[in-house]
């Protein structure tokens, strides 16, 4: 901005003055509800004072006068909004909606409003006839929970707010100048994926009276759209070139600001930028995790840091072009199931209980700032295989970006200790408290929003599966004394209480119970399966499992399950193999209070005899068909293989929970190369040189070997045993273990 004095038209000014020069000028915050311009105003009065009957319509003239006298002219649609027209037509009960998913017990509106949902399921619009304007008026309220924003809108009026500092559950308030009003209430329920909201709108003449507001959404369920994370550019087809040659300027050095300024503007970038901005570090890694870690060289640009977690990282990277620091922040909850990903404000959070290991993924910041990663869970050793990659990309024609720096490369990044016993995710829940905040006697039927909230406030949505059990339908009915057996055997079960129904399997060693509560009203699905073959007890609630293998679990010792504190499994094993049957307890329950007795607790199993399912020796591949040369052409690698190519590996193929920790070649007092060792006192005959090192037991009636695997550069110890003292005949390779009884053995 310049002001400059001039008197002739051929020569210099006499007063010359730059006051601005491309400078950034804070705007003012603007008052959402203003109330009348005139805070005396009355219709009637108006009408009375300029010689109208107040009973008698306005001309067209006279309504552009109030128009003008109200201060409302400005903002007013050029094309009033019709109610009987594309998009409110045809209506049901006033509404019309374009949403996929059904959205249920929506108000019946009143005769003067039409309302529509668009197909992304969370913007409302409604067209109201407004009888002293003669005309219609639009309102809007549109959440868009993929870009975090919030636009609000009566006819031109339009406010756009981020959703990072929004105040959800707080009531707000529009208006236009007190003409017409709107309020609206909107909760975030987190993990049900919904928007819960209620929006009530109102026309007032009269300054001196309070608004009379008609119903127009009451305690609805807005389900949120699924985000395409790795979208493109806010711009279609962005180039970076071009724009700033539609803006006649080209990269000398650096941008000045008033370009950089609208770049953040118009790429829709600066909306998410964080306003305390993250400092980089001298050194390029530091870290709180207690596990040595051999960490790659990160590009000077770059500092990053690894929280106590050990899986969770932190960077701080400097972009020179666009002269910003990003904070980047990656972190993988074992525990939970969980990963979430951050780019400065902007936050994605999900389950990892559908992710696709192995798979390529991508997280953007309106397609400039991306976060690339691939995850494989290595769930035996506990580690996640971990590779990620920051990128700034300014063309979306070209598949290159021009700064690309690698933070993790087949980083293996250790799995904390998870406490299966995690309480409430809200500390000190109470169901009571709970009734009692939302004006009800504590368990009363809730309704469907209700629902929703609860389980939101519990934290358990995310687990739940789609489809909820039923105990009137397969695999629980029919059923006798709350079972109903799929197994043959003979086995003694206790009779369960109501609400709860069991099915034992053909297998005889698998359980799972279906259990209703009864207010909310919702039924639970639980589990406990435990497999002989492939030796592994999983026990798991809805979505939520755990597996612990048979040579982590502790035979005769109590575990536990709990998901959020709510539903809880209690369990405890003790393996007979003589008998050929595991001695089992299980409890189950439901708990909505911190210091009292829960909802329901069932005593599934108590010291019952589950028989063990014959196992087939001869186990085909864990991956149907499999190769190695395939396996290696899939995963880009080549023999011999790296490290963690080889854990990558046993993992795929299944055998890593069976792997023991010591090679069997360490024992050079069992296993000497190419020599046949005896322990037996007896005189046996046997080879001094064999192939493979072998040892023969002080029982002189098992052999064991120790088998070298080149191509897989690894040991595997294998037994053959049979024991006449015990009547047990036990076959294995390393810790995939077969013990079966002689007499049950064909000889």
């Amino acid at each position: 901005m310049n002001v400059s004095i001039c008197f002739e038209s051929s020569k210099p000014c006499l007063f010359d003055q730059i006051v601005f020069n491309n400078t950034k000028l804070t705007k003012k915050p603007c008052k959402w509800q203003t109330g009348f311009k005139n805070s005396n105003f009355s219709l009637f009065s108006w009408k009375s004072s300029v010689g109208i009957n107040p009973s008698q319509s306005l001309t067209v003239v006279e309504i552009r006068k109030l128009e003008e006298i109200l201060g409302i002219a400005p903002f007013l649609l050029d094309s009033p909004c019709q109610r009987y027209s594309w998009p409110y037509s045809p209506p049901i009960n006033g509404w019309r909606s374009d949403c996929s998913q059904e959205i249920r017990n929506l108000p019946s509106l009143l005769s003067n409003m039409n309302c529509y949902i668009d197909q992304s399921c969370t913007a409302v619009q409604c067209c109201i006839d407004v009888n002293e304007l003669g005309k219609s008026l639009e309102i809007g309220v549109e959440i868009d929970p993929c870009d975090f924003r919030l636009t609000v809108r009566i006819e031109k009026l339009s406010f756009d707010v981020t959703l990072y500092d929004y105040v959800w559950g707080s009531q707000k308030v529009l208006d236009l100048y007190g003409v017409m009003q709107i309020s609206f209430l909107i909760e975030n329920l987190y993990e049900e994926k919904l928007y819960l909201i209620s929006l009530n709108a109102s026309t007032n003449f009269d300054a001196r009276s309070e608004p009379v507001y008609s119903v127009i959404i009451e305690n609805n369920l807005l389900p949120k759209a699924a985000c395409d994370w790795t979208s493109d550019f806010y711009i279609a087809n962005f180039s970076l070139t071009d724009w700033l040659e539609m803006k006649h300027y080209t990269i000398v050095d650096s941008l000045p600001s008033n370009i950089l300024y609208q770049l953040y503007e118009e790429t829709n970038i600066g909306h998410y930028f964080l306003d305390d901005k993250c400092s980089r570090s001298n050194s390029s890694w530091s870290k709180d995790c207690g596990m040595n870690m051999t960490l790659m060289e990160l590009p000077a640009e770059v500092s990053c840091y690894i929280t106590d977690t050990c899986t969770g990282i932190q960077c701080c990277v400097m972009n020179t072009l666009l002269q910003q620091t990003f904070e980047i922040s990656f972190l993988l909850d074992s525990c939970n199931s969980r990963i979430s990903i951050g780019i400065e404000k902007i936050q994605y959070n999900s389950t990892l209980l559908d992710f696709q290991w192995g798979a390529h993924y991508s997280f953007s910041l309106q397609g400039i700032v991306r976060v690339e990663y691939s995850i494989e869970d290595l769930y035996t050793e506990r580690y996640y295989l971990v590779n990620m990659r920051i990128r700034f990309c300014y063309e979306s024609t070209e598949y290159q970006c021009d700064e690309k720096y690698t933070i993790l490369q087949n980083m293996k990044l250790p799995k904390q200790q998870c406490d299966w016993r995690s309480g409430f995710s809200t500390p000190g829940f109470s169901l009571e408290n709970w009734y009692h905040q939302h004006s009800m006697a504590p368990g009363s039927q809730l309704q469907d929003w209700m629902i929703s909230e609860l389980l939101n406030d519990l934290g358990i949505s995310i687990y739940l599966n789609v489809k909820q059990c039923s105990r009137h339908s397969s695999p629980f009915y029919p059923s006798n004394l709350g079972w109903n057996k799929g197994c043959t055997n003979s086995i003694n079960l206790p009779q369960l209480p109501e609400p709860t129904t069991c099915y034992l399997d053909t297998s005889c060693t698998r359980v799972e119970c279906c259990v209703d509560v009864d207010f909310i009203p919702y039924s639970f699905h639980t589990y406990m399966n435990i497999d002989p073959c492939k030796q592994i007890i999983t026990v798991g609630t809805e979505r939520f499992h755990r597996n612990i293998s048979f040579s982590d679990y502790q035979w005769g010792k109590q575990e536990e399950l709990w998901l959020a504190g709510v539903l809880r499994l209690s369990f405890e094993i003790d393996d007979f193999n003589g008998e050929s049957k595991y001695l089992v307890s299980l409890n189950m329950s439901v708990c909505f209070e911190n210091n009292k007795s829960c909802h329901v607790s069932t005593q599934i199993l108590s010291n019952t005899w589950l028989t063990k399912a014959l196992c087939a020796w001869d186990n085909s591949y864990y991956i149907s068909n499999f190769s190695l040369t395939n396996w290696l052409d899939k995963e880009n690698m080549s023999l011999p293989l790296p490290d963690y190519g080889q854990l990558l590996l046993f993992e795929d193929t299944g055998i890593a929970p069976y792997l023991q920790d010591d090679q069997c070649g360490e024992d050079t007092s069992k296993f000497k190369h190419s020599i046949f060792t005896n322990a037996c006192p007896l005189n046996v005959s046997g080879k001094d040189l064999i192939e493979i090192p072998c040892h023969l037991s002080a029982l002189c009636s098992g052999i064991e070997c120790c088998v070298h695997s080149n191509k897989l550069n690894r040991d595997f110890h294998t037994i053959v045993l049979i024991d006449p003292c015990s009547f047990v005949v036990t076959v294995g390779i390393e810790d995939f273990v077969y013990n079966t009884s002689i007499t049950e053995f064909s000889f």
